[in-house]
């Protein structure tokens, strides 16, 4: 429990850090691809068919977040830009890594 309790503090700041970006950056993106299937150029599709939805619906942007070196990456070649930086502390024998909040205007 003593762990648990820090890491609901973090996610709890890192809301309230987002709550700002939604008026410009609405949309929210949460995409997992399996290794197996990374660098296949499978990534880009989903992310430009996800971005096509969006462009119909006429909305201006949209905000995800990431917390490995190759979903940072693989996001700032399409594109987005890092707005904001947080620790996501140790939970539950996951150690604590650095989260970034990313944006995109569309």
């Amino acid at each position: 429990l003593k762990s648990v309790i820090p890491a609901l503090r973090g996610l709890h700041r890192a809301g309230q850090a987002r709550e700002g970006l939604l008026a410009r950056y609405p949309a929210h993106l949460h995409m997992n691809l399996d290794s197996r299937f990374q660098g296949q150029g499978i990534g880009s599709v989903l992310l430009r068919t996800f971005i096509e939805h969006l462009h119909e619906r006429h909305i201006g942007g949209v905000h995800l977040s990431t917390g490995s070196e190759g979903g940072k990456n693989f996001f700032a070649k399409q594109g987005f830009q890092c707005v904001s930086i947080y620790t996501m502390p140790e939970i539950m024998n996951i150690p604590a890594r650095e989260i970034q909040i990313m944006v995109r205007s569309l």
